[in-house]
C-alpha cells in the first residue's frame, strides 16, 4: 500500500517539474476563466428564468389544489 503511494507521490512530483505542454495548459486555463466570466450573467438570467417559471407552476397548483 505505501509503495503505491511512493508510486504516485513521486508521478506527481514527475509531473510537476515536467515544463513542456504548460504554455497550453496556461492558455486553456485562461480561455476557460474568460469563457465562464463571459458566461456568468446570462447562466444567472436563465437561472432567474426557470426559478420564476417554478414559482409560477407551485402557484397555480396550489391554487389548482386548494379548489
Amino acid at each position: 500500500m505505501l509503495c503505491k503511494i511512493n508510486n504516485q507521490i513521486k508521478r506527481v512530483k514527475k509531473f510537476l517539474k515536467d515544463k513542456r505542454g504548460s504554455a497550453e495548459i496556461i492558455a486553456f486555463a485562461i480561455i476557460l476563466i474568460f469563457v465562464i466570466l463571459a458566461l456568468a450573467p446570462k447562466i444567472k438570467d436563465i437561472g432567474s428564468t426557470i426559478q420564476q417559471g417554478t414559482d409560477n407552476l407551485n402557484q397555480e397548483l396550489g391554487e389548482q389544489l386548494s379548489k
